[in-house]
Formats: structure tokens, sequence, C-alpha cells
């Protein structure tokens, strides 16, 4: 039987929908019997909101900002550093460009009158909608997918079925952080086509008054008429330089035939990993499943998101990576930006589960992009500090870098911890892949431009580094009483895993020998960790700055997601770690669900620690609480249509169950007690490895682990250390050749030595 999940709730507005896209184009579909609407979007389409200004040039002032924030008066520096903002004309917040929809198609019919067992369902495997009713006694039938193998949507209704094409809603939301008022720059016109019962066209144009316009075209076509069956081929043709001829090749064939080509494109995309909770599908609805808090109902409901949200990543990722809404989108004024907000949401979130789930593909198109505004990084880092080598803003579109979002209150501007931590995944896509190329071409001189940033930026105080100006997104210390502080914990977490990737990527290549010592040293001279008087692992890494429990985040978890020290899981730091995901939790229960992400930081950490069961009740609330009936994912509990959540879950479910360095795997190291029978396949590992299967009951356990081609250069030697349960041995695993384990389902705990 394909994977099918079933829901019988109408969605009223877009965000309820359901959604396909092929990874460019995009499609949401909603309403209800006798109106349903299709709306389109193309992850090309952008509005304009500010234009993209140089970032502001505080380098002049940095002494004065760094003698602020060190005299306890970080508030001023971060005025001041919007009053030289204002100087260079910076008006206020400046926005990303949002995603935003460039189609509405309505369908209608007289349906209404009478209609009855209403459904909609989505199969995982093909990503095809449906939505099913009958009127009159009769059933009816929409469905729709969006082709890999042809780049149109291919969408099937009844031939009574009248279509309309015209401009989308604008529907605001109302989130805090939305810019709204761009509207204005968008117009649409007919496109006066010769046929124009056989093809639809709407010109969609954005820009300011005739200057830097693009857009898109927007065609329907008839495909076919049969079987009291209207066919319809819908393509998105994004306009560049004004340029409007460009037109869709209609592909030939019935739904069927052209479905099956899609289905081949995109079983070839697909990640192979799946996980398997013990549970046999019951049939039941995910109204049905999430009204049900057994244990059984949660695991067949974690199983099916955990596919759907592989499916909705994929699903959104073509030329760029997934916005916060993928490709999907259905007002002109969405919940920020629906941009790539690097402080958090595109690392936890969207990508959160790719180099695990062997979709290294997914991260590159991101680290791609960036390489692609290498100009603008350096601009960040030479006009905001003076710095040599690459900054990262905190979020961007595809038009730009530039760090300019920011204001007083939320000190973007002076976070630099972003810039490591990306390099620090394009690295970890390497000790995933064993792909040196990869290595030697992309990863290692983007890791190599985020060390420069630190040559110059780098201070010293009492023998250790300073990180100052300093920000933990988005949080605020009553000590500093500003976001704008000093030393935040991410800033050092995320230099400690860039400078080990260096070293070994300088070894591995045998490139810049000289740099060694220094990176030793640095690393040597890290503030270290530090156990908050409440007894949680601290945000920020001075003696007697006030923690902030009641936050969304957690940033200070940073390094447990990549190959964490000794310290951070075992001992004191390990315990603090435990404390502060529950503290985190009980903040929550006080009517704070908020932010999706959030949880995977607190899940994969906890997971990190060997506490399965605590990492499972994240895995669980993000499940239950940030989850549609669409099985489309929240930022909040039941508000915000954002994708942070779809590779977030999957992402806490691979960490509980495959662990890794470069040289060592420890299967199921955080196995919850309620999960007491399992399977998954094809889960990736850094090494090179991949754990093709593995399975447990209440007793046993075992694996079948291979070793990818490039692995044993990566690891420098065919050893390789597996832990499963009771099982703890070294195997020698060439390239390509693969060994089998059998343990125990006993849960290694990562704090002890094994």
């Amino acid at each position: 039987m394909r994977p099918t999940y079933r829901t019988t709730t109408q969605a009223s507005d877009w965000e309820h929908g359901l959604v396909a896209g092929n990874g460019s184009l995009g499609l949401m579909l909603f309403g209800k019997p006798g109106h349903h609407q299709l709306t389109l979007s193309h992850e090309r389409v952008l509005l304009p909101a500010d234009p993209p200004l140089p970032a502001p040039r505080l380098a002049p002032h940095l002494a004065e900002i760094r003698r602020l924030i060190a005299t306890g008066r970080a508030q001023d520096a971060a005025d001041l550093a919007v009053a030289v903002a204002a100087e260079d004309g910076y008006s206020g917040l400046q926005w990303t460009d949002p995603l935003v929809p460039v189609a509405t198609i309505d369908l209608c019919d007289d349906s209404d009158a009478g209609a009855a067992d209403y459904e909609r369902r989505v199969d995982l495997l093909s990503g095809e909608i449906e939505i099913v009713w009958t009127a009159a006694a009769r059933p009816r039938l929409i469905r729709a997918f969006v082709s890999r193998a042809d780049g149109i949507a291919v969408l099937d209704v009844p031939h009574d079925t009248r279509v309309r094409l015209r401009p989308p809603d604008n529907v605001a939301i109302g989130a805090e952080g939305v810019r709204g008022g761009n509207q204005e720059r968008a117009r649409f016109g007919g496109g006066g086509s010769p046929e124009p019962e056989a093809l639809l066209d709407l010109r969609f144009v954005v820009g300011w008054a005739g200057v830097d316009e693009s857009g898109a075209s927007t065609r329907i076509a008839i495909l076919s008429r049969e079987d009291d069956r209207l066919l319809l081929g819908l393509c998105v043709n994004p306009r560049q330089d004004g340029d409007d001829q460009a037109g869709a090749s209609w592909p030939k064939g019935n739904y069927a035939s052209l479905l099956k080509r899609h289905r081949i494109a995109r079983d070839a995309s697909l990640p192979l990993t799946s996980v398997d909770l013990g549970v046999m599908s019951s049939g039941r609805t995910t109204e049905e499943l999430l009204r049900d808090r057994s244990p059984s109902a949660s695991r067949e409901l974690l199983q099916l998101q955990l596919q759907a949200g592989a499916s909705l990543i994929e699903d959104s990722t073509g030329e760029f990576p997934p916005t916060l809404q993928g490709i999907w989108s259905g007002t002109f004024d969405p919940a920020w930006s629906s941009d790539f907000t690097m402080n958090g949401n595109v690392q936890n979130g969207a990508l959160a589960a790719s180099l695990s789930s062997g979709s290294a593909a997914q991260v590159r198109t991101w680290i791609d992009m960036l390489i692609g505004f290498s100009d603008d990084l350096r601009h960040n880092a030479h006009t905001l500090f003076g710095a040599d080598g690459y900054l990262l803003p905190s979020r961007c579109s595809i038009r730009h870098a530039r760090t300019t979002h920011f204001d007083a209150d939320h000190c973007h501007e002076f976070w630099t911890a972003g810039t490591p931590w990306t390099a620090a995944i394009a690295l970890d896509d390497v000790w995933y892949t064993g792909d040196l190329q990869r290595l030697r071409s992309a990863a290692y001189p983007f890791a190599r431009e985020a060390e420069r940033f630190y040559e110059s930026f780098l201070q010293t105080e009492e023998g250790q580094l300073l990180f100052s100006p300093s920000y933990s997104p988005e949080n605020r210390s009553s000590t500093f009483a500003s976001q704008a502080c000093r030393n935040a914990t991410q800033d050092r977490a995320a230099l400690a895993v860039l400078l080990r990737g260096l070293i070994r990527s300088a070894e591995l290549l045998d490139v810049d020998r000289h740099l060694a010592e220094r990176r030793r040293q640095w690393l040597a001279a890290l503030p270290p960790y530090r156990v908050a008087p409440d007894g949680t692992l601290a945000e920020w890494l001075d003696e007697g700055v006030e923690e902030e429990i009641g936050h969304r985040t957690a940033s200070q978890l940073l390094e447990l997601w990549f190959d964490p020290p000794a310290e951070l899981t075992r001992g004191p730091l390990a315990d603090a770690v435990i404390t502060l995901v529950r503290k985190k939790l009980e903040w929550r229960d006080t009517g704070n669900e908020v932010m999706a992400y959030g949880l995977a930081q607190l899940g994969i950490a906890a997971a990190a620690v060997a506490d399965g069961d605590l990492a499972l009740e994240c895995a669980n609330r993000l499940s239950r609480t940030y989850t549609l009936p669409s099985l489309s994912f929240t930022h909040d509990h039941g508000a915000i249509f954002n994708l942070d959540g779809a590779g977030s879950l999957v992402g806490i479910v691979h960490t509980m169950l495959v662990q890794s360095s470069i040289d060592r795997l420890i299967l199921l190291p955080a196995l919850p007690g309620e999960w007491d029978i399992g399977a998954a396949t094809m889960i990736h590992a850094r090494g090179g490895l991949v754990v093709e299967a593995l399975n447990w009951d209440g007793t046993s356990a075992g694996a079948t682990v291979r070793a990818l081609p490039g692995s044993v250069r990566l690891r420098g030697g065919r050893d390789v250390r597996i832990t499963l349960g009771d099982t703890d041995v070294r195997v020698e695993l060439g390239d390509g050749e693969s060994v089998d384990v059998v343990g125990t389902t006993r849960s290694i705990d990562a704090r002890q030595p094994v």
C-alpha cells in the first residue's frame, strides 16, 4: 500500500491547504465544495520590499561600540549602530524581498448543495494531492501534482468545473515582524491569448515604476478532455529583465502517463531514509491521530510526519533552498518576509536533517547560493568591522546577502556566529559524504573565509578569546539590558566547531599547515562553557551575567548538533544541558508554544547527551503542537504556515537513532523506553557511512553499515568503531564495504565512558 494520509478538515485559507511542488514551482489547493482555489508560487518570484542598501559603516566606530559594551552600556552601543545607519540612509528596519503568490486559479462548480464525505488525501511517494466528496450522490474529484519531469503543475478536475485565472488575493496575516504596504509594487495584466478557450494567461510584474522589474507569466492550457474530466497544465515562467516571451512546452499524455513520468523523476530525488516505529497504519485521519494521545497513535502520527516532512523539504528545494515557507505562499505580506533566516531557521529548521537523510544536495544548494553572494559577504565584514573574509547576515533572499536587517532592539549587525556555523555545516557535508573534491573546491575555501574574519575581529582578555560585540539570537540578558552583549556562548561554540573542522580539512588536503598551531591555540584560548546558578548551560560565558530562560531559542546548544567534545556530553555540562532543556520546556508549558525549531534545538541536545525520553518529549511536542491536519507545519501553536518543523522533526529522530564522528558510530544512543520495537533505513553518518538497516525489539538490535566511496581517506584508515547496545567493536571497513553488527537495545549513556 502506498503511504497516504487523509484529512477531513476543509481548508478555509491557503495556510491550511494541501501543498505540492517540484523544487521551483509550488502549488497550494484549498477551499470547499463549490469553490476551491489553487495558488501558485515560484522560487524566483519575489516582491520588492526595501532597496538593498550597503551595510552600515560601523568599522570606524568599532572601538567605541566595544567600549560601551565593556562599561555596561550595551544598549548605547546598539543605538550608536542605528544612528550610524541612519546617516547611511537607513530609515528603519530593512526587510528582505518576500516570496509571494503569482496567481490564483478558481475552480467553481455547483457541487456545494448537499455535499458530503469531504476528504483530502496526499500520496507521500508521488506528492500527488486529491480532494474527494460527493454531491447529488455522485463522486467528485480534484487531483493535482507538480511534475519534476515536465516542469508544470498538472490539474485534473470534473468537466463541468469553471476555471478562472486571476491575480492572487493579498492576505496579510498580521504576525509580529511582518512588513506590509508593498503590494503597490505589483501589477497584473491579461495575456491576450489567441486561443482563449485553450489557454489562459496572466502577466505578473513586480518592481518600482519600471525600474528593476521582474515577475512571472502564468499560463493554463487544456491538455485533454476525456471521460467527463478536464486535464489542465499550469506553467509559471519567471520573467527576467522584462522578458515575457518564454512559454511552456506542454507535454503529451493523459493524467496517468504524466503522473508516472513524474513519479520516476521524483523517486530519483527523494531521500531513501525511513523510520518505522513498529505501528501498522490504522487508516485513521490526521485529525483522529492528533486527538488520540496514546503512545501507539503518537508513533503512527510521527511515522507519517517524518515522511511528510522529508517530502516537504525536497519539494521546496530547487535552485535555492527552502524559504521559511518553502516555495508556498498565499500573501504579499508573509511573516518575516518568508526569506532565508540564518540565525536559526535554515540550520535548525529546513536543513536540520538533510545530511543524515542523504540529501547533501539540499545543503549544497544553500552553500552555493551564499558563495554566489561572496561580494556581499566580504562587504559586510569590511564595512561593519574592518575585517577580511566573509560575514553572513542574519537573513537574506535570492536578491542579496547584505547585513541590513537590524534596529535598536534586534542587533543582528553584531551577530558574527552565522559564518563559522554555516562553514561548519559545509564541512559536515564532507564528513557525511566523503566527497573530498567538494572539500577542496567549496567547503574548505568557504571555511577559510570564515576564519579570515576572525583574524582581525577576535580580541583577548586575560588569555582568553573575547567576542565583542556579540549577539545571542534573539534573547537578552538583564545584565546587558539589551540584545547587544559580549561573549554569547553561540560564538564560542560555532568557532570551536569551525576550528576543529579546519584542522582536519588542512590535514586531508595537505594545505595551510602553517596555520595549524594558531588554530590549536585559538581552541585552547576559547572561554570555557559555564553552568549558570540555576543549573543550566549558560547562554553567555561571562560570570555574573543573568540568564533569561523565557525565550524560544537555546543558541548555546549549537555544538551538540555536530560532533561534540566529551566535556559537553558527560558530567556537569551534560547535566546542565538536561536542566536547560527541562526549564525551556517548562516555560513553553506556560502558554509559550512558539517557534517550532526551538524544540529541535532542545530535542537534538537531549539526544546528544543520551536522554532519549526527554528527546522524545521534544519530538512529540513538535509533532502535535506545530502540525496542521494537512501535515504542513506552523511557526507557533496553530498559527503561521512555516516549514521549519518539517526538517526539525526528522533531525531529532535521526539523532536519537544514530550519532557519529569521523571514525565513531553509535547506534540507538538515545532510544526512548516507549519505542520498544522499530526499524530504520538509510540514515547517513559522519565518516562517510550509511546505516542501511537498523532494527530493534525488546531485547536485541542489529544493523548493516556501509562505507561510501572516499570514506577510508576521510577517516585516515579503514577502522571504524561501532557501538550498538552492549557491543562495542572496531571493524575494518573499506570503501563500498559493509558490515553487520548485532547488539542489544540498551541505550548507550553518552555521558559515561564506553
